[in-house]
């Protein structure tokens, strides 16, 4: 038999499908696929015959193996996986967790939500890589661990922690103070306090400060070659609004709007260009857009 599924598994992906159509030797097939680490279609097997619980157990193993050495998790390519493909995995091990408790399996209920909570976690991770890319388009000068670099050190710091940020699973703790404070990624350092239910209004809205004041100064040169430094402000408080108001003590929104409201008495006050359409009514067109009227 394992002759056999060998030969079906070498022939790609139409062999796979065939694997996975065998119904004769349900457990030589489960042990076999275990045994060559094809989790990836050994998950599918189970969700077949559905035995979704230990789906979710594989998926999640998937989605938690570390990339390092030779303990990448078992895929066709024995690739390295990217963090959006382990999110891919606990999303698919969640969905899989929960379909065993429609069935009354009690452990199940538990199960899904402790995969949810490392979900949350892994997509905070996710932002610190976004954000990362993101602030390398910035900034010729920057500081690093307290110490004001040039913008190639820069550059290179940053580009090695995304890289190190794809390759391990951190904790929230580790992602503060490991990634989020060095590097300066506040809207991260928000996501973390978010996820952890962390309530510290003082230190929310100083991160606030820092998110709008820094974004107006990255965009500043930006704004002068094109003139478009209102719109993107008006786009950068739409989409924070979206991520954060579902996060009351990660959104003080009065305190938001107030700071909004001081970037745009400022840079309308200097005449700056590209600033001037910076008004009350397109503050509240972003927070409006972002799902948070103003009343």
């Amino acid at each position: 038999r394992n002759a056999l599924f060998a030969t079906l598994l070498s022939h790609g992906t139409a062999g796979e499908k065939a694997l996975l159509k065998v119904t004769s030797c349900t457990t030589s097939l489960e042990e076999f696929l275990d045994a060559q680490l094809r989790w990836d279609l050994l998950w599918k097997l189970y969700v077949r015959d559905e035995r979704f619980k230990d789906a979710a157990a594989v998926l999640a193993a998937m989605a938690e193996k570390d990339v390092s050495g030779n303990h990448a998790p078992p895929t066709t390519a024995h690739a390295d996986v990217r963090l959006s493909d382990r999110v891919g995995y606990l999303c698919a091990a969640i969905e899989n967790a929960r379909k065993a408790a429609e069935y009354g399996d009690v452990q199940s209920a538990k199960l899904a939500s402790e995969l949810q909570d490392r979900l949350d976690v892994m997509r905070v991770q996710l932002k610190a890589i976004s954000e990362l890319k993101a602030s390398l388009r910035f900034s010729a000068v920057a500081s690093v661990s307290g110490r004001v670099v040039a913008e190639s050190e820069v550059a290179r710091s940053r580009e090695a922690a995304a890289l190190e940020l794809e390759q391990k699973l951190y904790s929230l703790s580790e992602l503060l103070n490991t990634f989020a404070v060095p590097h300066q990624l506040f809207e991260t350092q928000l996501a973390i306090l978010g996820c952890a239910n962390h309530r510290d209004d003082a230190l929310v809205r100083r991160i606030w400060l820092q998110v709008l004041d820094s974004a107006v100064e990255a965009r500043a040169n930006e704004s002068e070659r094109d003139g478009g430094g209102a719109a993107r402000i008006v786009a950068l408080i739409s989409r924070l609004s979206s991520e954060f108001a579902s996060v009351p003590h990660a959104f003080p929104l009065e305190f938001v709007v107030e700071c909004a409201e001081r970037i745009s008495y400022m840079r309308r006050t200097a005449d700056a260009q590209g600033w001037r359409e910076l008004g009350y009514s397109a503050i509240a067109e972003a927070f409006l857009r972002g799902g948070v009227p103003l009343g």
